[in-house]
């Protein structure tokens, strides 16, 4: 995701971001297409320390992808529907672990 932030609501849009999720990767963009263009890339617990008074110039905050909260128990019960649907446990397994980032040694043992 990509914003135009205020430099003076900076610093706590990245304490909000980190108290939210202190590993997202984050960068701020300082003055881009200018002469003292700046990149800070890190966590958003890092940049919101690096950050704490207001910088100057215009700009803009690029967040990483959040983690998604993964639900176990449903992708094992997802993995015994393919299962039950016909699909091999080797390739509902697979296909499970590709969707929910759970290990696929986990989802087909669970299964079993």
């Amino acid at each position: 995701m990509v914003a135009f932030e205020s430099a003076q609501r900076l610093p706590a849009t990245l304490r909000s971001l980190a108290a939210a999720d202190p590993a997202r990767e984050v960068a701020v963009c300082r003055e881009l297409t200018k002469r003292f263009e700046e990149v800070a890339r890190g966590t958003a617990a890092e940049l919101a320390a690096r950050y704490a008074e207001p910088p100057k110039g215009e700009i803009t905050l690029v967040l990483g992808p959040g983690r998604r909260a993964v639900d176990e128990d449903a992708a094992l019960a997802a993995v015994a529907e393919l299962v039950e649907a016909g699909v091999s446990r080797k390739q509902a397994a697979e296909l499970v672990a590709r969707l929910s980032g759970v290990a696929r040694n986990r989802l087909y043992r669970g299964s079993l």
